[in-house]
């Protein structure tokens, strides 16, 4: 059970879905996390400790890259939900927070060049929980307890209101005070983040902080409207407050002034930028800021030349840009969102004319495919809108598909006829071949062959040793209860929060449950940790849930 604060919960589990029936642009976008993660573990494990390092030797880079390769292992498990991943992120966790002979102090975190995307890191971090002890979580929560305390006592600064490094200080300060759940901390961020904008903000938009920077002035109203974005995000997912609508639309203000798409400006400072980083600032704008849609963005003859074309989808864009850009790791997965998610792109470019060409070999498969139906739509789709690179793509692949597919049977050569057997009964096993097929179908064998593994591992075990296994879950669970119970009544103090009580009637239909067994094993942690409000949202999920099967 997840508590996010940058990528939202609700739209990485709809792209996760996205994924599975191969939406081209999902596709886009997690092709590249997995390449990428799979040269994360084709990587050897670090050896010597970073700790024993003498203080000359120490470099900020190598937190950064703990920090990177941490945050897309965390969201390649999400995505895939496996185990390897989750593995070696929480391996890094341990080596780099948790052990006493190679931990870090708070000061090297401080002085990574990624320090400021530290909201990405704890999304991730949260997304490997479970493959945690209860007590390396809280120790892991006391270490980053200790590094927001470290920060407050040596980030120094004239004015709240006068510098964008506050800007991403007040960015670190939520993602942290919401990881160690200080309530309180994220709600005075909040409060000065809603008077900075009334002071940094003119009301023609522009940004007199950022222009006085002169030579780097583009840079610094990048930065300081990145910053504002990312910060109207956190909100969104934490505490459901609009900050683009504060201050009579002052964020959209700064947009609207200070992104040379949105208005004909000339070049600010000599400094030469990557005008891409304007493209996420785009996205956010055109979603939330109603008065920007009218007007197609435009590109200025004196920016960057790569940065020309926007792309017809968020996915398309850069998923990662340098360190200095402050925007966190994949930016564009789980991007909050107030409805539903449709085919329209977030920026739209007049579209192209473009032939509609499909094979005949795959309009004839269609007929009796209902997948490849689905795929020839999609091609179909992408033609219309003029992006007929992606579709020259999906045609490509759905050829070699076809034809891969058309000589052979798809299951006899990669899954066992053993997992085929167990699947006719077993519907948890049914549902897997059908990932596994999902997964061949894009080419990513080694995850193929690591479910397949894992399964035959599973197949293996004897039935009365996954009973066994559930039955000490709920032993557990129900000796939990009576301690969290025990531990009330002995306490003084009157208790500011609570947790509801699973009821009696969940607690034995899990001892024939191994899944209800764990989610009950899983609650009892997050009390033992006082979530309570994770705690109670995950009973009253259970309770629905079983309140559905008895209808």
């Amino acid at each position: 059970n997840y508590r996010f604060i940058y990528y939202d919960e609700e739209s990485l589990s709809r792209e996760r879905a996205l994924l599975r029936d191969e939406d081209p642009d999902v596709l886009l976008a997690t092709n590249d996390l997995f390449k990428r993660v799979g040269e994360i573990l084709k990587s050897p494990l670090p050896i010597k400790s970073v700790a024993s390092l003498p203080e000359s030797e120490y470099l900020p880079k190598e937190v950064a890259d703990m920090q990177r390769n941490t945050t897309l292992l965390g969201l390649a498990y999400f995505f895939t939900g496996e185990d390897e991943y989750a593995e070696r992120a929480t391996y890094l966790v341990r080596r780099w927070f948790l052990l006493s002979e190679t931990k870090i102090e708070p000061k090297h975190l401080y002085n990574s060049p990624l320090r400021f995307q530290l909201h990405a890191l704890l999304d991730s971090l949260q997304m490997v929980l479970g493959h945690l002890q209860d007590s390396e979580i809280i120790q892991l929560q006391r270490w980053f307890l200790h590094y927001l305390e470290y920060t407050d006592n040596h980030f120094i600064s004239k004015s709240f209101t006068q510098h964008t490094s506050w800007l991403y200080f007040d960015v670190e300060q939520f993602a942290l005070s919401n990881f160690v759940g200080d309530e309180g901390r994220q709600a005075e961020v909040f409060k000065r983040v809603l008077i900075r904008l009334s002071h940094q903000i003119e009301k023609d938009g522009s940004l007199p902080e950022a222009l006085a920077q002169k030579e780097e002035c583009d840079n610094s109203q990048m930065l300081a409207v990145q910053g504002l974005w990312t910060l109207g995000r956190l909100f969104s997912n934490s505490l459901g407050e609009t900050l683009w609508t504060a201050e009579g639309g002052a964020m959209c203000r700064a947009s609207e002034y200070a992104v040379p798409y949105f208005r004909d400006r000339p070049k600010c400072g000599s400094s030469t930028e990557n005008d891409q980083r304007w493209w996420p600032i785009i996205v956010d704008s055109l979603h939330y800021c109603p008065e920007l849609q009218s007007n197609a963005p435009e590109w200025r003859d004196w920016m960057s030349p790569n940065s020309r074309e926007i792309p017809f989808s968020r996915y398309e864009m850069p998923r990662v840009f340098d360190d200095n850009s402050r925007i966190p790791l994949f930016w564009n997965l789980g991007m909050p969102s107030e409805k539903e998610e449709t085919d329209e792109p977030d920026t739209v470019p007049p579209p192209r004319d473009a032939g509609t060409y499909i094979p005949d070999e795959l309009l004839k498969a269609a007929e009796h495919d209902s997948q490849m139906a689905q795929r020839v739509n999609r091609i179909r789709r992408w033609h219309e809108v003029g992006q007929t690179d992606i579709a020259d793509r999906m045609t490509k692949k759905a050829l070699i598909d076809l034809r891969s597919t058309s000589s052979t049977s798809p299951n006899k050569d990669y899954i066992p006829a053993a997992m085929l057997e167990a699947a006719k009964t077993d519907k948890a096993m049914d549902e897997r071949i059908d990932r596994i097929r999902r997964w061949h179908s894009l080419s990513q064998q080694s995850i193929v062959e690591r479910m397949i593994k894992k399964s035959m591992n599973e197949l293996k075990q004897k039935p009365e040793e996954k009973s066994a296994l559930a039955q000490e879950q709920i032993s557990e669970a129900k000796k939990s209860k009576i301690q969290d119970s025990s531990s009330r009544e002995k306490t003084d103090k009157p208790q500011l929060t609570s947790s509801m009580d699973i009821p009696n009637i969940i607690l034995e239909q899990a001892e024939t449950d191994a899944e209800l067994a764990k989610r009950i094993h899983r609650i009892y942690r997050w009390k033992r940790l006082g979530k309570h409000e994770i705690a109670n949202k995950m009973i009253k999920k259970m309770l629905a849930s079983t309140e559905d099967q008895t209808f």
